[in-house]
């Protein structure tokens, strides 16, 4: 008498798939968390009531409960989101059919909380001679969607059940990426796991063994300056040399990185997502790429700031003038007269020297005595003592205080007063814009500044462009990366730069706001974690600054008065006290001629007189 065959939906095998469903769950998903508090696993189930794993999926959802180790939250065929907002770290998936299985995933990748770097299991209920087949399909569908800790559960008999995952085998000049297999990495029979190994969190640990990754790279100076040269080429070439990878670098030609466009991303996004490429180049994270792009840990700070055109330099013929303001001229001026009226008053006095009974005497003794040079004449009476040593008091400072801010106004470039605010762009009536990606930045409705720029905003894709208005033409504010600015006048890029290396262009102190720099995968990039350690490691000792150094660092010797323009006092920076010399010769010449010529009219009067006289 034979024995009867199995029931696919009856007990027996219901429980053989449970007790393997609940063994992996708990050994295989706990032993990689074990160390969480909150372990969120997300199951899809299905509604197809003629399904061997409808009653299947039931009885592990209330098992994996009972146990109290995970937090579960259950997404049906009728849900497309869930109510919770922490990522999950596993995921189980009942399907019965390949279809539902491509359903199942289109609508996981589009959750809220779709997590690609969790530890996913698929249980196939379904009965068939093409298992393998099957496992194949649902595991290359989760590899084109970067989901490599994945494993299928699939039955090859009544009693058997199989677990497959996805192998790759990383070879020197291969991708990374694309040599795969499927393999069997345990087996289940009668509820019992064979092996029990850990077939997770194998493929992340695999050897890279120099296998080669493709790199898009946005050129912008200095984080990319070519394929071989940039600060994020020098920190690339780093992890590779670490991790033992080969990276492929092509250069896009692209100032941005792209958009979405009719559910497909351009320029550069668009290669790094159709690639499974890396993408650096002065990439930073922004909320429309999280859907379907990851990023490294951040690795350097940059910004973008405002820059105008530099003051123009004060003319040394100039400079003796511009170290006190006008009005310490002025007062200084006025304290002359006032001293020579007080000198004049006091000359009344009987016991006075005679020579300062006259205002023209009194005027040129307090002026002598301001410049701290020597008078012709004493006074006598203590009052005019008293208002010559209090103002001989006051020259000291002043003359002091000029003589020691003359040497640095003398060997340092001085310049008119500087555009240094919002505001003052604003007053200046100038043009103001950048490009395009830079105008959105001021479409804030609650910032009446900001709402003034973004009205008045002007955009131009080329970047070198707006720098020329700046440098050259003198009537334009604009927005730059900090980083590329400090860049461009390291080299003294002439777009920056006079001839004589100084810069044409002011940045204002206030930063307009400061990213992280990152590099960009698509999402759920497999070595995105081996990544990380190599830039964690990195940025604990500060290496990605001191290779950003390389190339900038400019800017900040200049504002903390390091690497300055500062020369040699020679006769071209004496131009201003030359100038007071031959203004003092000129005029000391043209009144001794005046004096010559008044008396010459004066002896001929006299001559005229005489005569008329003797008659």
């Amino acid at each position: 008498m034979s024995r009867p065959l199995l029931n696919p939906k009856g007990p027996i095998h219901e429980n053989y798939a449970l007790n393997c469903l609940e063994k992996i769950a708990t050994k295989q998903f706990y032993k990689n968390y074990f160390n969480l508090d909150v372990r969120l696993l997300t199951i899809m189930t299905t509604n197809n009531m003629t399904s061997p794993g409808h009653q299947i999926q039931k009885n592990i959802i209330k098992i994996l409960n009972n146990l109290l180790v995970f937090n579960i939250e259950v997404i049906d065929d009728e849900r497309s989101d869930c109510e919770t907002t922490i990522l999950p770290r596993f995921y189980l998936l009942v399907v019965d059919s390949i279809n539902n299985f491509d359903t199942k995933l289109q609508v996981l990748t589009e959750l809220n909380t779709y997590n690609p770097r969790a530890l996913f299991l698929v249980y196939y209920s379904g009965l068939g001679n093409n298992y393998k087949t099957k496992a194949q399909h649902i595991l290359e569908q989760f590899w084109q969607n970067s989901i490599t800790e994945a494993a299928v559960l699939i039955p090859s008999n009544l009693k058997h059940f199989i677990v497959y995952s996805m192998d790759f085998s990383l070879k020197a000049q291969h991708h990374c990426l694309k040599n795969h297999k499927i393999v069997i990495v345990d087996y289940c029979t009668r509820g019992e796991v064979k092996f029990n190994s850990n077939f997770y969190k194998r493929k992340s640990l695999t050897p890279f063994n120099n296998c080669t990754l493709e790199v898009v790279a946005n050129q912008l100076e200095p984080f990319v300056i070519n394929e071989n040269e940039g600060f994020e080429i020098a920190l690339l070439k780093q992890i590779g040399q670490t991790l033992n990878i080969t990276f492929n670098v092509t250069i896009t030609g692209e100032d941005s990185w792209g958009v979405k466009e009719e559910g497909e991303w351009t320029k550069g996004l668009g290669q790094v997502y159709q690639n499974s490429a890396v993408g650096i180049g002065n990439f930073y994270v922004a909320p429309e790429y999280i859907h379907d792009f990851s990023n490294t840990d951040a690795y350097y700070l940059s910004g973008l700031v405002w820059i105008v055109p530099i003051a123009q330099y004060v003319p040394k013929w100039r400079v003796l003038t511009v170290i006190f303001s006008w009005y310490l001229w002025i007062l200084c001026l006025g304290l002359v007269f006032v001293c020579a009226l007080l000198l004049k008053v006091t000359s009344l006095s009987r016991n006075e020297n005679k020579h300062y009974k006259k205002f023209g005497n009194d005027l040129l003794a307090t002026f002598q005595v301001m410049i701290v040079t020597a008078v012709d004449r004493q006074p006598r009476s203590d009052f005019s003592r008293i208002i010559f040593i209090a103002l001989n008091f006051f020259s000291i400072i002043n003359a002091a205080v000029y003589t020691s801010s003359l040497i640095n106004y003398l060997t340092l470039p001085q310049r008119e007063p500087q555009v240094d605010s919002i505001e003052g762009i604003l007053a200046q009536n100038w043009d103001i814009g950048g490009l395009p990606v830079y105008h959105d930045i001021f479409n804030v409705t609650d910032d009446e500044k900001a709402v003034q720029i973004y009205d008045i905003f002007q955009v131009n894709e080329s970047l070198y462009i707006w720098l020329t208005s700046v440098g050259d033409d003198r009537d334009t504010a604009s927005i730059v990366n900090y980083v590329f600015l400090d860049y461009l006048l390291s080299k003294n890029d002439p777009l920056v730069t006079d001839s004589r290396g100084r810069p044409k262009v002011f940045v204002l102190e206030d930063r307009i706001f400061t990213y992280s720099v990152v590099m960009v995968t698509n999402r759920g990039f497999p070595f995105l974690s081996r990544f990380n350690k190599v830039i964690n490691l990195m940025t604990t000792h500060g290496l990605p600054s001191a290779m950003a150094r390389r190339y900038t660092n400019v800017l900040h010797r200049k504002k903390h008065g390091e690497g300055g323009f500062v020369k040699a006092l020679t006769m071209h920076h004496l131009q201003g006290a030359f100038l007071v010399l031959v203004l003092g010769y000129i005029c000391g010449f043209g009144l001794f001629l005046f004096e010559i010529i008044f008396g010459l009219i004066k002896v001929r009067q006299r001559k005229k007189i005489k005569p008329a006289k003797n008659k």
